[in-house]
């Protein structure tokens, strides 16, 4: 899922308008990420398209056949799999290390390709593992990767958060058709208990838009820090941009509730509005301010600047709760396939011991 945001356009931007010899930091050394780290170096995957489509297409459909070089794939990432695997008993993942910025926009994306490709790794040796009869071994390897996309949500970056959504998205149907298909009883019972807790534990999308607007926030006061050296008018427009975001942010927060969709057109037209004030202005200048390339920042762009940013960032939101939603969903009806799995297991046991106690009557009868 492809996403435009503030954040983007301000990339550059920050480059200039950050010294990062101001930024204090802490390392830390208990926190998943570490393992992570250690995981990539030891990482072998294999970036051809036509190894990617073989991978993609056992995730999809199941192992069928001998395929020696995926299964050389597979042991030759054993090694870097195992650290995940530790990495995900702790609470804690923090690809920054315990680093104090000036600035939340500041903030270090987490390596997202590779920790994709560790969940991917994951998805595959559970289809590998499915075939060798190891179901046990191979839902743990599902949950594995739906773990990691638990801990990839911690960071505050609306994109960690996609990447981990889509984690769930590639992991789902891998795990409803293992549940359908070779679940046993334990692993129907070990699958409810497990996606009781992953939905109980699941990030919303309240606070998606609370870190959105905390990064909205910092960007503003990232850029009036840079380019507004008077103090009297810093304020007044940091204090401007919290009212618009105040009222903004929070409209989306509520439609992005379930049942509440219908406030998004609400939303729409309060955004279509701010296009209004921005017609005519020339948004490229408005980009080269923001990147520090133009120095005018007075009291009218000031809010001119707001405005864009907001327009930007806001319909991106929409999108994202979308797509949030989508995944709660599958979740959900994965519990309840799980669920359903786990009667059918107790129903026909609760058979078998009223036909056995009904033969044990019989013969009871006959030796009467």
């Amino acid at each position: 899922m492809k996403r435009t945001s503030v954040r983007m356009i301000l990339s550059i931007a920050l480059l200039a308008l950050i010294n990062l010899s101001n930024v204090a930091y802490a390392v830390e050394v208990d926190n998943a990420a570490v393992y992570y780290s250690k995981a990539f170096d030891l990482q072998k995957y294999n970036e051809s398209a036509e190894m990617k489509e073989r991978i993609q297409k056992v995730i999809r459909k199941g192992w069928s056949g001998q395929d020696p070089e995926l299964e050389q794939f597979i042991l030759d990432n054993e090694a870097a799999l195992k650290e995940v695997v530790e990495g995900l008993k702790l609470g804690k993942c923090d690809f920054d290390y315990g680093r104090r910025y000036s600035y939340i926009v500041e903030k270090k994306t987490p390596p997202l390709t590779k920790i994709m490709r560790l969940s991917t790794l994951f998805l595959l040796r559970g289809r590998y593992l499915e075939s060798q009869d190891r179901s046990s071994a191979a839902v743990n390897d599902y949950f594995y990767a739906l773990q990691i996309a638990r801990q990839l949500a911690l960071d505050m970056a609306t994109i960690s958060k996609l990447s981990a959504l889509q984690i769930e998205e590639r992991a789902t149907p891998v795990i409803r058709d293992f549940i359908n298909k070779r679940a046993n009883k334990k692993d129907a019972e070990n699958a409810v208990n497990f996606l009781k807790g992953y939905l109980k534990d699941h990030f919303s999308m309240r606070q998606v838009v609370k870190d959105e607007k905390a990064m909205f926030l910092s960007t503003i006061k990232t850029i009036t820090d840079k380019l507004a050296p008077d103090l009297a008018f810093k304020k007044e427009f940091v204090k401007e941009a919290g009212v618009l975001a105040d009222k903004y942010y929070n409209l989306i927060a509520d439609a992005t509730d379930p049942g509440n969709q219908d406030l998004f057109a609400a939303v729409e037209r309060e955004i279509s509005s701010l296009r209004q004030e921005l017609k005519g202005i020339d948004r490229q200048y408005l980009e080269r301010i923001i990147k520090n390339e133009e120095k005018d920042l007075n009291k009218v762009t000031g809010t001119q600047v707001v405005k864009y940013l907001l327009v930007i960032g806001l319909p991106e939101l929409k999108k994202t709760s979308a797509y949030y939603h989508g995944r709660i969903f599958d979740l959900r009806a994965l519990q309840e396939a799980a669920e359903k799995k786990k009667e059918t297991f107790s129903a026909v046991q609760a058979d078998t011991t009223t036909n056995t106690n009904d033969v044990k009557g019989m013969v009871k009868t006959t030796k009467k």
